[in-house]
């Protein structure tokens, strides 16, 4: 829609293009779109992770407590990143459904174990600590992610300022 309106030229790579449509300009902007909105989502649920678990004093005392607290116990960081992780899985799967490129099974599996995982910290407080962490700090480097994989699907300049900035993201 948006993209397609307001003539962005953003071509991705022939592969990725209707084999019945070589008359027309080959445009994905559901390709760009959901890269985009993902490194949003990434960026608010990589940096809210990082400052929880490295700077927050609710997860830092977490730590110090007693085992059974950091498997079992509350902690609002952690409902605050699975919330956030929770709605991006669901969300992911629904969009992923409607990219052919999206619709292997490892990739979906993947996403929905993720979710159910954010669920059950939410709805059982199972290891609420350590979600903290596989719910935010590892998804601060799918923020690079998003950026290394935008090669993959359209083409850049070979050298450009992106080209650089892509390759610094897939380091």
């Amino acid at each position: 829609g948006i993209l397609l309106s307001l003539k962005i030229p953003i071509a991705p790579h022939a592969k990725f293009c209707p084999e019945d449509d070589d008359e027309t300009i080959c445009q994905r902007p559901d390709l760009i779109a959901y890269k985009l909105t993902s490194a949003v989502a990434m960026f608010y649920m990589g940096t809210l992770g990082v400052r929880n678990f490295y700077f927050s004093k609710e997860v830092d005392d977490a730590s110090k407590g007693k085992p059974e607290d950091r498997l079992f116990g509350y902690l609002k960081a952690a409902n605050d990143q699975n919330v956030a992780n929770l709605c991006y899985q669901v969300w992911d799967i629904c969009v992923s459904l409607s990219i052919p490129e999206h619709r292997e099974p490892i990739f979906l599996v993947h996403h929905v174990l993720s979710g159910l995982t954010a669920f059950c910290s939410l709805e059982f407080q199972m290891v609420p600590y350590y979600s903290v962490y596989y719910a935010g700090c590892s998804e601060f480097s799918s923020i690079f992610l998003v950026w290394a994989d935008l090669k993959e699907f359209f083409p850049i300049k070979e050298g450009s300022p992106l080209d650089l900035f892509v390759f610094a993201c897939g380091g």
